[in-house]
C-alpha cells in the first residue's frame, strides 16, 4: 500500500511465454511497459531508464490502467500476446513524442527497426491487432477514446488513425498531470 501522496514504483514486465495465467495476472495488475523475451537489451535499458532514472520524462505518468499505453491497448482488447501490442506500444510513445512524424516513413521503419522486422509487417501486425480486438470489441470501450459517426458507431479506425488518437490521449493527460 502506498501513502496518497507517494509515487507508486514503476513496473516493466518481461515474459517468454504468454500462459492464460500470465494474462489473467497482467489484466489485473497496474503496469508501465510489456517486453517479450528475448529482447533487444538496448532497447530493454532504455525502457528502464525512462520508467526510472529521468522522473521528468515518465512514459506514462499516471498508474490507472486506462491511462498507460500498456492499460489503453488492453482496455481496447489488444491482445498482449499478439505482436501487434508491442509495436503498438512502442509507436504510441513514439508518436506521443512526435505527433507530426509519418507513419509509413518514420514510424512503421522505425518500430522494425527496434524489433527487427521490415516496416510492411510491422503495419501488418498492428492492423491485424486492431482488427481483432475491433471484432470482440466493447463498443463502450471503444466510444471512450474514437468519436462516433452519425449512427453512434465507432467506425473501425485506420492504423493512423488509431494511434494517433491514443496518442492524443496520452498528451492529454499528461498535461492534466502536469
Amino acid at each position: 500500500e502506498f501513502q496518497e501522496n507517494e509515487e507508486p514504483p514503476k513496473v516493466l514486465v518481461t515474459t517468454t511465454f504468454m500462459t492464460p495465467y500470465v494474462q489473467r495476472v497482467l489484466q489485473r495488475i497496474s503496469f508501465d511497459y510489456l517486453m517479450y523475451k528475448p529482447c533487444d537489451t538496448g532497447v530493454l535499458a532504455d525502457r528502464i531508464r525512462e520508467l526510472a532514472i529521468e522522473p521528468g520524462r515518465d512514459i506514462l505518468m499516471s498508474r490507472q490502467p486506462q491511462s498507460t499505453t500498456a492499460g489503453m491497448l488492453s482496455s481496447l482488447q489488444i491482445s498482449i500476446n499478439h505482436k501487434g501490442f508491442q509495436y503498438l506500444q512502442y509507436g504510441l510513445e513514439m508518436y506521443h513524442e512526435c505527433p507530426e512524424a509519418s507513419m509509413t516513413k518514420t514510424v512503421y521503419p522505425e518500430i522494425g527497426r527496434q524489433f527487427n522486422v521490415r516496416a510492411d509487417a510491422v503495419e501488418r501486425d498492428i492492423r491485424r491487432a486492431i482488427s481483432m480486438a475491433w471484432e470482440k470489441s466493447d463498443h463502450y470501450t471503444w466510444r471512450m477514446y474514437f468519436e462516433c459517426d452519425s449512427n453512434g458507431t465507432v467506425p473501425r479506425p485506420t492504423n493512423s488513425v488509431f494511434i494517433a488518437t491514443l496518442a492524443r490521449r496520452l498528451s492529454m493527460q499528461k498535461r492534466h498531470l502536469a
